[in-house]
């Protein structure tokens, strides 16, 4: 598998507070089938430091790659950033001063949890018009969407990816984004499962149990096409599978 979303860089947000833990992160994360992650601190696109912080997520990567390399853990990570959409964001991505997924087209993109729609819009419009493909992290968890899910097809039609929780399928955010969770999965509207894992308790890098869920709840395909083909298809910079793929 794949993981798209995970806070396992050390010291760097409310992730991974230090270099063990990420190594445990990342052993967790091998030990349950995960052989790639990227790395995704959260980023302000408001922060005037964003070149600087970029250039510390790939220095933090590269040195977790050399001790999981010497620790002989089967995994490889990918720098990134979850960029937290401010009004900065237009020139942030005008300046080229975000990471993208695996230094791919695909920028990982949240909001606050109580931004409406319209705001949402606006910025996944944003990033499509500076040439990058929106991937929307766990929207399922933001208030509008849970009150109202049905703009997530509207994004899926425009060329979106939805990336939908570990977490809020198993049901460890509450009821109401487990529900928008299964209104997305149910009429395929998702593209990617990730861990959003920030560290070795609550929430893990560990991914079979999510995996388990799914081809249960659905079928065997599409959770392997959540958990490692399209997420593969982004580490790569391809396009992703089409619904009539799955």
């Amino acid at each position: 598998m794949i993981d798209l979303h995970c806070h396992i860089l050390p010291a760097l947000d409310d992730g991974s507070p230090d270099a063990g833990t990420s190594l445990l992160m990342a052993e967790m994360a091998a030990d349950s089938g995960t052989g790639q992650i990227v790395c995704t601190p959260h980023c302000n696109a408001d922060d005037p430091g964003l070149a600087a912080r970029g250039r510390r997520i790939r220095r933090a990567a590269d040195l977790m790659n050399a001790i999981l390399e010497q620790q002989r853990v089967q995994l490889r990570l990918f720098p990134g950033m979850e960029v937290l959409c401010t009004p900065g964001l237009a020139g942030a991505l005008a300046g080229g001063q975000l990471l993208t997924l695996a230094d791919s087209r695909y920028l990982l993109i949240e909001f606050d949890f109580d931004a409406p729609d319209s705001y949402l819009w606006d910025c996944i419009q944003t990033v499509q018009d500076a040439g990058l493909v929106p991937v929307v992290a766990h929207p399922e968890r933001y208030v509008t969407i849970q009150d109202d899910p049905s703009p997530i097809a509207e994004w899926f039609a425009a060329g979106c990816v939805i990336q939908v929780n570990k977490g809020s399928v198993l049901g460890r955010f509450g009821p109401r984004p487990q529900q928008a969770a299964d209104y997305i999965l149910e009429r395929g509207l998702a593209h990617v499962v990730a861990s959003d894992a920030h560290g070795t308790a609550r929430r893990t890098t560990v991914l079979s149990e999510v995996r388990d869920v799914l081809a249960r709840q659905y079928s065997p395909a599409y959770a392997d096409v959540l958990l490692l083909r399209n997420p593969r298809r982004i580490v790569m910079n391809r396009e992703l599978l089409h619904p009539d793929e799955i």
